[in-house]
């Protein structure tokens, strides 16, 4: 699922049925999860929104990743498609950075399902002294 040919297979959630996109949005080796993980969220998003069982999760997911910076290189060339290869990792950049956040926090609010007790902050493991890993929950709370 790297490279130029990321593909995507999807649940039609009003027909059930099991579609193929060809929307390309990955350009490396190095981000699939991430991808994934946007994938997710963006489903979980469409299922909340207005637009569930008027349309399909696909439609949904292209206008929404393309209003947030992240194009299908499948349709461009030349110019474009290197221009939608520079947005496209600056969208997962990003996005990387926020799920790296996410995680953090989880982690100091001991919600990590699994790797919990492995977890560390970097060069700042959490504490194991109930009062400061509080304060550690609390400064990232403040971020919040």
């Amino acid at each position: 699922m790297h490279g130029r040919s990321f593909g995507m297979f999807c649940t039609d959630m009003c027909t059930r049925r099991l579609v193929s996109s060809s929307l390309q949005l990955q350009h490396d080796g190095v981000n699939c999860g991430v991808w994934l993980q946007v994938a997710r969220d963006c489903f979980l998003a469409y299922i909340d929104s207005p637009d569930y069982g008027r349309g399909t999760f696909l439609r949904y997911m292209e206008r929404d990743l393309e209003a947030k910076g992240a194009l299908n290189i499948a349709t461009e060339q030349g110019s474009g498609k290197r221009q939608a290869d520079v947005s496209n990792t600056t969208f997962i950049l990003e996005e990387r950075a926020g799920m790296r956040e996410r995680l953090l926090h989880a982690a100091l609010s001991r919600r990590l399902s699994i790797g919990q007790d492995s977890f560390n902050t970097g060069d700042v493991p959490i504490s194991q002294d109930e009062d400061a890993a509080e304060l550690q929950r609390s400064a990232l709370d403040d971020e919040w």
